[in-house]
């Protein structure tokens, strides 16, 4: 593999940025290729940030540091607590146990109506047993591309 050697400036990404932006709109550049290549370069990325072995290898790197913030190869990096999350279900709080269990019933509620409501014909909207007029949720959506390397 390259060496990964060259570290880009955060006005070097600015800079290439518009660059790429302005190729692809003149046309100088296939904006389909441009978005294999972006694929291709997501995926090694998060790759990279999620194998166990570098995540380690870098927490150990930063900790021989010796400061919990640093500045190194023109970024500053700073050691953080980070996904921190809380087990209830050990506080024997029955409050809690009980509001959740109202949740998960709610939750369960909502989805079976809002599944009912989605069935509701646009030109024929339904009458609830309180009198009510119900319409069909308003459903929005962008098109876009899924990108799968082969």
């Amino acid at each position: 593999m390259e060496k990964l050697t060259k570290i880009l400036s955060k006005s070097q990404v600015i800079d290439l940025f518009v660059g790429a932006k302005d190729s692809i709109i003149s046309g100088s550049q296939d904006p389909l290729k441009v978005a294999v290549h972006l694929k291709a370069l997501e995926d090694l990325i998060n790759k990279l940030r999620k194998d166990g072995q570098i995540q380690d290898l870098i927490l150990e790197q930063v900790f021989k540091e010796g400061e919990k913030t640093f500045k190194i190869y023109g970024a500053e990096i700073s050691i953080r607590e980070m996904g921190t999350k809380y087990d209830y279900s050990i506080c024997n709080d029955s409050l809690i146990e009980g509001l959740y269990s109202q949740m998960t019933v709610l939750k369960k509620q909502i989805k079976e109506r809002e599944t009912m409501l989605k069935i509701i014909k646009e030109d024929k909207p339904l009458v609830s047993l309180d009198g009510e007029i119900l319409n069909r949720p308003l459903k929005t959506s962008k098109t876009g591309i899924v990108i799968t390397l082969k």
